[in-house]
């Protein structure tokens, strides 16, 4: 019978907009997700972005919940990095 590699961590790019909002600050981008216990570490070259650390034990509705938000109000965009199969299916 084959077995399915369980993910222990998933990781989520986050661009945040200069025009929008956050005017491109990636600590604002952390600080959103930092009471969710969503760790990350932002970048600037080449791309002015954030990488989302999802730790197991995290509640994975409010993560996107809040991800699909933030690029709905032109907060950011974001991109699935590595993720489970439980986050895909949310939708």
């Amino acid at each position: 019978m084959p077995t399915t590699k369980k993910l222990n961590r998933q990781v989520v790019r986050v661009i945040p907009r200069q025009d929008g909002p956050l005017r491109g600050h990636r600590q604002a981008v952390l600080d959103a997700f930092d009471s969710m216990g969503v760790t990350g570490e932002g970048m600037s070259s080449p791309v002015n972005m954030v990488a989302l650390d999802i730790a197991p034990g995290v509640d994975l509705t409010a993560v996107k919940g809040l991800l699909k938000q933030g690029e709905q109000s032109g907060q950011w965009h974001f991109e699935e990095g590595s993720t489970s199969q439980e986050w895909r299916e949310l939708g």
